[in-house]
């Protein structure tokens, strides 16, 4: 599907280089946005996983990966990665959470133990 010029989209990748426009993706890692997302937003929601997933990059199945402040976005999201990839997320969550059996609660629903 092209993307029309007036649609706000995001794109999923890693960059390691200097982005210059116009900019080119491939078509399986751009998003479109609802009507109306705030760009910072938008942003903000691919920074997490995008800062997980590179961490994460040498993690293989069997392997255990302890992240300390789990109950964050990063946080969830490793744990749902490391649970595709077969390896273990023991998260540790701070004791200044609003609720800390909360957020234990819905890092084990996403695969951490």
């Amino acid at each position: 599907m092209p993307f029309l010029p007036a649609w706000q989209v995001c794109v999923v990748q890693l960059l390691h280089v200097h982005v210059r426009a116009p900019l080119e993706a491939d078509a399986t890692r751009v998003v479109k946005l609802p009507p109306a997302t705030p760009v910072a937003r938008a942003a903000a929601s691919f920074a997490a996983a995008a800062t997980a997933y590179g961490l994460l990059r040498d993690v293989d199945a069997g392997d255990v990966v302890i992240h300390l402040g789990a109950e964050g976005a990063v946080g969830q999201c490793v744990a749902q990665i490391c649970g595709a990839r077969g390896a273990k997320a023991l998260g540790l969550v701070s004791g200044d959470v609003l609720d800390p059996e909360d957020a234990v609660d819905v890092l084990k629903n996403l695969g951490a133990v």
